[in-house]
């Protein structure tokens, strides 16, 4: 059980990052034409999914060595 609601809680957090890396991207001038809009939401979304997802496995290991070295 608690595995299944961690998935669902990180899959959740990094989609919503997507979308918060989209705002951002917004904010600061990139603003795409309104039939581009939505693809791009999506798009950002999607990205914030996969390379989100990358750098929660790559920092795993250092993430665990900290917390063995934490207790030294």
């Amino acid at each position: 059980m608690y595995f299944i609601f961690y998935g669902v809680w990180i899959i959740t957090s990094l989609l919503f990052s997507g979308l918060l890396w989209s705002y951002f991207d917004m904010s600061a001038g990139y603003f795409p034409e309104t039939s581009q809009l939505f693809t791009k939401i999506v798009m950002d979304m999607f990205y914030g999914l996969i390379w989100g997802g990358k750098i929660i496995l790559f920092s795993f290991p250092y993430n665990l060595l900290l917390l063995v070295l934490s207790f030294f």
